[in-house]
């Protein structure tokens, strides 16, 4: 294929693609955001990430009394998560990689659980609330026994007839 067909190619392809987002934008009189990718998707990264949900984040912090050991603690926490946002550390181990008391470490882990950072099962598992924070795919984390406990808790928080329906999780 050479040069002109590929160019004729691309500005039949973009001319299907402006018709499309002159239709979708006709047809909702809403929400005018419309994202377009072309293309691979080339974002790859070495360094591990999570999904945070800013507002959920804002909300706990700004409505609690949070301090700075326990956002140490969260941070650490993230490090040593694994799939299904579950737990599987000691408050001696997260006292010796933040170099505090262990006591300050469990006091931390008491406020997190409280303000629902972390979410204690009634397994006695301990995972980070997937609403706020998850180092997994959206897909995997609405999956999650940690999303499944949180859905449960809101559902019994909100009872039918309340105002549950104006209830939503992050995702």
């Amino acid at each position: 294929m050479d040069l002109s067909q590929k160019s004729s190619r691309t500005k039949a392809k973009l001319d299907t693609l402006q018709k499309t987002i002159k239709t979708a934008l006709a047809a909702d009189s809403g929400n005018k955001e419309i994202n377009v990718f072309i293309g691979k998707s080339t974002l790859r990264t070495n360094e591990p990430f999570v999904i945070l949900f800013y507002k959920a984040l804002l909300n706990g912090l700004m409505s609690s009394a949070i301090t700075l050991t326990d956002i140490k603690v969260l941070l650490c926490v993230l490090d040593f998560v694994s799939m299904g946002n579950v737990i599987h550390l000691t408050h001696d181990e997260v006292a010796q990689v933040l170099n505090v008391k262990r006591q300050q470490v469990s006091k931390s882990f008491k406020t997190l659980i409280d303000n629902e950072f972390l979410i204690k099962s009634n397994k006695k598992s301990l995972f980070l609330n997937p609403t706020v924070i998850t180092k997994e795919s959206l897909r995997e984390a609405k999956a999650s026994e940690a999303y499944k406990e949180v859905q449960t808790r809101t559902l019994k928080e909100y009872p039918a007839g309340t105002a549950r329906e104006n209830v939503r999780l992050a995702f």
